[in-house]
């Protein structure tokens, strides 16, 4: 996975470390991503590696929504008249 800026070094890293891919250089040739295409394209490791980071990035979403909906449900069970407005801020902290 070649990278430039943002969060695209942790994304490759986590691609790396669950072996659903390999890292390359910014610099690298046409010839080194053809290499590194054809490797992972064939090799049943990386197939395997991806299936299981999909697996892993989608209990991680549903985690993510299943604390917001405990959240709005612990909002929703309070009276009503305890409910914030819409010109009210909420503000959430841990």
């Amino acid at each position: 996975m070649a990278y430039r800026w943002g969060d695209q070094h942790d994304n490759a890293a986590r691609v790396v470390a669950r072996k659903a891919g390999v890292r390359l250089p910014a610099e690298a040739t046409p010839d080194q991503l053809r290499s590194a295409i054809g490797r992972v394209m064939t090799h049943e490791r990386f197939k395997q590696g991806a299936l299981e980071l999909g697996r892993v990035m989608a209990f991680e979403d549903d985690a993510t929504q299943r604390a917001a909906n405990e959240i709005e449900f612990a909002l929703r069970k309070d009276d009503d008249d305890d409910m914030p407005t819409d010109s009210e801020n909420v503000c959430l902290s841990g």
